[in-house]
């Protein structure tokens, strides 16, 4: 880790650790710096997920998302240099679960990007495995719907959802 990211990292554990959303500071080398309570209380209750890799710790893999199949945000920040949103299935105290993660690059004074703050928000009616309640699957075409739904869910406008009865309109409404 750079001396630059050493001085900032008390006021980024104190930033981060004040925000409401399940929030991590990650390096350019994947390990997780922080995590803050928001995060430790929803997706990593028992242990300390600080010094781990986000991809051991979110998808239990050996080497990053891009690596292994899946899209990586980091890759997507990195390339854009602005914060980049995807959606992935990740291992939780509850199970497989749908998780909206949005990367967020840091940059040091010369512009380089040093660091990642990583957002995650689960979307509570979707499962990755079966459930009692909610939407199930995790195929590539049922996560890009959930990716659409994630990025209209927020604002206050109307939206309309077609589709054959019994495909589960009424769940992605909710």
């Amino acid at each position: 880790m750079s001396r630059a990211v050493n001085e900032l990292l008390p006021e980024l554990t104190s930033f981060i650790e004040g925000l409401a959303e399940p929030r991590i500071l990650v390096d350019l080398d994947y390990r997780i710096l922080v995590a803050n309570r928001a995060y430790r209380e929803r997706y990593s209750p028992h242990e300390s997920v600080v010094g781990r890799r986000c991809f051991e710790v979110s998808h239990h893999y050996s080497a990053p998302c891009d690596q292994a199949g899946e899209s990586c945000p980091r890759q997507a920040a990195m390339a854009s240099r602005h914060a980049e949103r995807i959606l992935h299935v990740h291992h939780t105290p509850r199970g497989e679960e749908h998780v909206q993660v949005e990367l967020s690059p840091i940059r040091d004074a010369t512009g380089d990007v040093t660091l990642f703050v990583e957002r995650m928000e689960s979307l509570p009616t979707a499962r990755a495995s079966a459930s009692a309640q909610g939407l199930v699957g995790k195929s590539p075409a049922f996560v890009a719907m959930l990716q659409l739904v994630a990025r209209v869910a927020s604002p206050d406008a109307p939206v309309l959802l077609l589709g054959e009865t019994g495909t589960g309109k009424e769940l992605v409404a909710r």
